[in-house]
């Protein structure tokens, strides 16, 4: 798997030129963009969400919680989160529970270990004021 360094070198270009093209700059010459744009073909190259992620501080992930995954009420709405959030670039984390409210608290740490940029839950039982930021 090539890397953005790899990029670089087959383009006669910087890192930092490679990197501003990645992510749209497009304030950058013509030969270079064409450069790189060559190179990636040629390479192969994809962008590595996790190394992104790292940079950014963000995952482009949200996690959907819910009581059950085989209520089909909780699978409508999962669906409808899901073509909506994609349209933006995100991606989507589904946790069930299984009616079980501590499951649920592990799984929203868990999630939040993972570094979910966002949750939507369903939440178990009538306490859900335990749920934390």
């Amino acid at each position: 798997m090539s890397t953005i360094k790899d990029v670089a070198k087959e383009a006669g270009v910087g890192v930092g030129t490679v990197s501003r093209y990645i992510n749209g700059n497009a304030n950058l010459k013509l030969r270079n963009r064409m450069s790189i744009d060559n190179a990636i073909k040629k390479l192969g190259y994809k962008v590595n969400p996790i190394a992104r992620s790292m940079k950014t501080q963000k995952t482009m992930t949200i996690a959907v919680v819910v009581h059950s995954l085989t209520n089909m009420f909780s699978m409508s709405v999962i669906e409808t989160i899901e073509d909506t959030i994609e349209k933006s670039g995100y991606s989507l984390i589904v946790a069930g529970c299984h009616g079980n409210e501590e499951n649920q608290y592990r799984k929203i740490a868990d999630l939040r270990n993972k570094m979910v940029d966002g949750f939507i839950i369903l939440p178990v039982g009538q306490n859900s004021s335990k749920i934390k930021k």
